[in-house]
Parts: structure tokens; sequence; C-alpha cells
């Protein structure tokens, strides 16, 4: 019970609610005792309980009147400390949600979004990638949140900017569990890492090892996507579990031989990456009636049917396990890795993609694939 009322008496709001119910029952059982024997219309202690929540509410319906002396006097009391109750009551609800809206503008409020995108870091590239993302999410609004340290002006601009996109903001370091947790990372669907710039002009691919291993100890299920500027840190990311590695810059020197050896070439894909277009490659799910069919067929149904160009198939395998990723020579970045695995205990199961490109046109279609496809699509 001294619990009960201590957590009571120091939150501020349920304080004034204690004292507004003893300043009810206290007035209703008064003048109902005051009243009863010389005034019909408290009859009850439900009547006296009625005059007190209409008395402190300031509403003043007049239909029960205390006549007696001592119920006059209670009237008073009542109507006082009615008047700054009630007031106290309001200002603390208002206060709380001015405060909570402050703590979401600043970022460091958690959010109750589920199965949302989480990007964690800033950099000059990422605003393009919300872009992208608010063009192809034109019927469905995506739900983001942004893990950085951006003033909370650029992110309400933000917000202006991508209707498509409902964006919400947490402020710290995504290093940090606790601010991994205020982005609900354990009901997020995937994560996005991106070297940040918002706390150092350059960004080291550490802090992606260690977020990536802080999140899949939160969420062991969720997608990791990791993007890191030295290929040599590719192979603590793999180890990390991340499920997708995007190394900065990567394929720069075959696209630029690629535009001497075929002039052009540049021009075609960017048409295909630039943000600002519709056509587009993507991932989808392949009808039933087709598993077992050849590619001659489906490729003809998306043709014919939805305008597509399909270019091959995609599959999930989960074959690669904790022993498999840890090198060789086991060196101390291993050995930590494993350690913090452990500790969150989890069994690693990590998955890869299979890919076919370009199959015979007599290849027989899977029941595990997805087609990879091109063409103008807005999802």
């Amino acid at each position: 019970m001294r619990q009960a009322i201590k957590i009571i008496w120091n939150h501020e709001l349920f304080r004034i609610l204690f004292l507004i119910t003893v300043v009810l029952f206290f007035a209703s059982s008064t003048v109902y005792l005051a009243e009863n024997s010389k005034n019909r219309q408290f009859s009850s202690i439900f009547d006296g309980l009625w005059w007190a929540i209409v008395t402190m509410t300031t509403v003043g319906y007049g239909d029960k009147v205390p006549e007696t002396t001592l119920g006059k006097i209670i009237g008073f009391l009542v109507m006082f400390s009615g008047v700054i109750l009630v007031s106290m009551f309001t200002a603390t609800v208002s206060s709380i949600f001015v405060t909570k809206k402050i703590k979401e503008r600043e970022g460091l409020e958690k959010v109750d979004l589920t199965n949302h995108l989480v990007i964690c870091g800033w950099n000059n590239d990422t605003e393009r990638l919300l872009k992208a993302l608010n063009n192809l999410y034109a019927k469905r609004k995506l739900q983001v949140v942004l893990v950085n340290n951006l003033p909370p002006e650029k992110v309400e601009n933000l917000n202006e900017i991508y209707k498509n996109i409902e964006i919400k903001f947490v402020r710290g370091d995504f290093t940090q569990e606790v601010i991994l947790e205020r982005a609900n990372i354990k009901f997020a669907k995937e994560v996005l890492i991106l070297p940040d710039e918002t706390i150092s002009p350059n960004p080291s691919d550490e802090k992606t090892l260690i977020a990536t291993l802080n999140i899949k100890s939160l969420n062991p299920k969720i997608k990791v996507y990791a993007q890191i500027i030295n290929r040599e840190n590719a192979n603590n990311l793999k180890k990390a579990n991340a499920d997708e590695i995007i190394i900065s810059n990567d394929y720069l020197p075959s696209l630029i031989a690629g535009q001497i050896f075929s002039p052009g070439i540049v021009q075609v894909l960017s048409s295909i990456f630039n943000e600002e277009s519709n056509l587009k490659i993507f991932r989808q799910k392949i009808p039933p009636k087709f598993i077992g069919k050849t590619f001659s067929e489906l490729f003809n149904y998306f043709k014919t049917e939805k305008n597509y160009l399909l270019i091959g198939f995609i599959s999930d395998e989960e074959t690669i396990t904790l022993e498999n990723i840890l090198s060789h020579d086991y060196t101390e970045i291993d050995a930590f890795i494993e350690r913090k695995l452990k500790e969150a205990g989890l069994n690693i199961k990590s998955s890869y993609v299979r890919l076919h490109l370009n199959p015979p046109l007599d290849y027989v279609i899977g029941e595990k694939e997805d087609a990879i496809l091109i063409g103008n699509i807005t999802e």
C-alpha cells in the first residue's frame, strides 16, 4: 500500500486525480450527512456525489442546492478547491501532450511503428534515397524511422517534401541499444545502415559493424542492409550476419569500363537507377500456374500482360551457419562477434541470394523462385 501511494504521489497527474477523488468523496459524504434530514434534494449518497461533481467542475446546474449553513460552507470549499484542482488537471494534461510533441520533434520519444524501415545514419546520398522511395511508394505509404543527429527542422522539412513516406525521427548514436530500442527495432521489418556524416565528416565502418551486431541481438529475424566504405570490411559484416552488404562505389570502375567499351551504357543504367524514373529492376512473385513451366512461357506472359521484361530468377537460400562465417585464423574480431552473438542467445543461420540471369528458353521454373523484372512500376 505504501509503495502504491508513493508511486501515485510521485506522478503529478495521478497526484491531482487522487486529490480530486479525495475531495469528491469528502464533499459528497459530508453534504449528504448535513442535508439529508432537512433537504429532500439529498436523499442518497449518490445525490451528494452528483452535486459535488457539478460544483467542482463549475458546471452549476442548480438542480441540487444546500440549504443548511454547514452545507453552504461545504459548497464554498468544494467550489474553491474545484477551481484549483480542475485547472491544475487541465494544465497537467496539456503539458504532457506538449512535452510528448516536443520530445517527438527532438527525436527523444520512442516510436510506435511496426513493420517499418529503419535508416541508421545520414550522408549526402540519403535524401536521394528518400526521393526514390517516395516515387516507388505512390500507392501505399512507407513508414520510415531515421536514426541520426540531424536538426529537427531538417526532418520536418523532409516530411513536407516526401508525402508518400511517414517519417519518424530518433536522435542519437545508432550503435547504442537504447537508441535502437527507441526506434522500436524489435518490431521493425528492415534496417539500412549508412555511413553517418552527422557526427563526423569521415565515417568509419566500425560503427556499421557494431550496429549490425546490436541490431541482430535485439531482433535476429530483421533484414539488415549495411553500406560500407572499404571493401576489406565486408568479411567482418558477413560474420556479423548482415543480410546484404553494399560497398560504396563498388561498381564504378566496371561502369566506366563499360561506357568506354560500349558508349551509352551509362545512359541506359541512369534511366533505370535514377531516383526520379519509374523504370526499375524489381522482384515479383511468380503466379502459381507458371511453376514448372518454362522461362519462355513466363517471359511471354509478363511482356504481353504487364509489359515487363523478364531477365531471370532469384531465390533465398539459408545454409550459412556461425561456424561457416568465422574465419579459419580466428582473429580477435571473430572472438568478439561470436561472444556477442552467443550472449544474445542466437543460433545463426544466414541467408544468401541465388541468382539465375538470362536462363535458356526451356529453363523450368522452381517453386521457391521469384521473377526479376524491368518495367515501369509504382508500388
